[in-house]
C-alpha cells in the first residue's frame, strides 16, 4: 500500500464550524474499479482534513488487488477521529461501496453515527436555478472558475490502474493519485455552493 500525506494547497471558504469543530470535520472520495460493489475493487480512498488550521489530505493507494483490504483499514481506523464527514455524491456510490467492501473483510463502517453533507445532494435541490448541464463534481468546479490540473474522469483511470497493477510503473501512480487529490480538494471548494442552499433555508 502506498501512502500519501501532505499539505493541502486549497482555500475553504464556508464556515465549516457551523457544522461541527473543525478539527473533526473530513472530506472523503474513492476510487474503483467499476460500479459494481460486489464485483469491482476499491484502489484509492483520499480524505482531507484540518491539523490545526492547516488543511491536510492523505492517500491510501493499493498496489494490488489483495492490498484493497488495507487501504480500507487504514481508512476505516483513521475516521475514527472524525464526526463529521463531507462527500460529493457520496450517500449514492463511496458510502454504499465502501460498507459493502468492508463487509467482505469483517470491516464495520458504521456510518451512521457520522453527520454527512452531501454536496451534490444539497446542491442538486437548487439546480433549477443553477441550470447546470449535468451534476457531475467537475461542472459544479466549473460554476466557480476552478481549474484543474487532472484531465481525465475516474472511469478513464480504469485502465491506467489495471495498467499499473501490470508494469509497476511508478509514472502510473501520479495520474491516479492527482485526480483523487483534485476530488477531495475541491469538494472543500464546493462547499461554498452550501451557502445557497442555507440562503433558501432561512439560514443567513
Amino acid at each position: 500500500m502506498i501512502v500519501i500525506r501532505n499539505k493541502a494547497d486549497v482555500k475553504i471558504e464556508y464556515p465549516i464550524e457551523t457544522l461541527s469543530s473543525k478539527d473533526k470535520v473530513i472530506f472523503f472520495d474513492i476510487e474503483t474499479t467499476g460500479f459494481s460493489r460486489k464485483y469491482c475493487n476499491i484502489y484509492l480512498i483520499g480524505c482531507m482534513y484540518y491539523a490545526g488550521e492547516q488543511l491536510m489530505y492523505t492517500q491510501w493507494l493499493a498496489e494490488n488487488f489483495n492490498d484493497e483490504a488495507n487501504v480500507l483499514m487504514a481508512f476505516n481506523k483513521f475516521i475514527k477521529d472524525f464526526d463529521t464527514i463531507i462527500h460529493f455524491n457520496g450517500n449514492s456510490f463511496d458510502i454504499p461501496f465502501v460498507k459493502e467492501r468492508g463487509e467482505k473483510y469483517m470491516l464495520d463502517f458504521n456510518f451512521e453515527k457520522y453527520k454527512q453533507i452531501d454536496i451534490y445532494k444539497s446542491v442538486n435541490s437548487i439546480n433549477h436555478i443553477l441550470k447546470m448541464e449535468n451534476q457531475k463534481q467537475k461542472t459544479f468546479e466549473k460554476l466557480l472558475n476552478i481549474e484543474r490540473t487532472d484531465p481525465f474522469s475516474g472511469g478513464d483511470l480504469i485502465e491506467v490502474y489495471k495498467e499499473f497493477m501490470r508494469t509497476h510503473d511508478e509514472m502510473l501512480v501520479f495520474p491516479l493519485l492527482l485526480h483523487n487529490k483534485e476530488d477531495v480538494w475541491y469538494m472543500g471548494t464546493l462547499t461554498s455552493l452550501l451557502s445557497l442552499n442555507d440562503f433558501f433555508e432561512g439560514n443567513y
